[in-house]
């Protein structure tokens, strides 16, 4: 083998690793003169002054969230007021359909288990007096029986 470099790169990578040749000198560039620092006192007289509308312009009113509170507050309470009046102009217990009987007369069973059907109930509580009907509470939306049942007695 002939010469060799010592780390033994061949010698078309020793080329790729050559530094570059020394840059051009090139005299420094002249120092060009700067226009000297002035005053702004002749600008003064175009400042506004206070007083002038273009001086501070009127801040937007702006609602803070506290206010916003409040305002929704104070809104949904009158919302609250209006819906109450109209309901109770609507309210008219004699025409209830879904109130049946006297509240007197009226038993709430709770916590029965989910088979428990009408005529158990029924049977149950004949021994304390004649029954006039039994209710088993459902849920309006899904259907699914409650763990409560309503008896109306004689």
């Amino acid at each position: 083998m002939g010469q060799s470099h010592p780390t033994g790169l061949t010698p078309n990578l020793l080329k790729l690793f050559e530094p570059r040749p020394p840059l051009e000198f090139l005299p420094p560039p002249e120092k060009r003169k700067c226009p000297p620092y002035t005053g702004m006192a002749q600008f003064v007289s175009h400042f506004a002054e206070p007083g002038d509308p273009k001086y501070a312009p009127p801040k937007p009113e702006v609602e803070t969230p506290a206010q916003k509170r409040e305002r929704i507050h104070k809104s949904r309470l009158e919302k609250g007021v209006e819906k109450a009046a109209e309901d109770l102009q609507k309210y008219d217990p004699n025409n209830d359909p879904n109130a049946s009987g006297d509240p007197y007369k009226t038993l709430f069973v709770a916590r029965l288990n989910y088979e428990t059907s009408e005529s158990k109930i029924k049977r149950e509580f004949e021994a304390y007096g004649p029954i006039k009907q039994v209710c088993i509470s459902e849920r309006s939306l899904t259907g699914s029986v409650r763990s409560h049942h309503v008896l109306f007695a004689i």
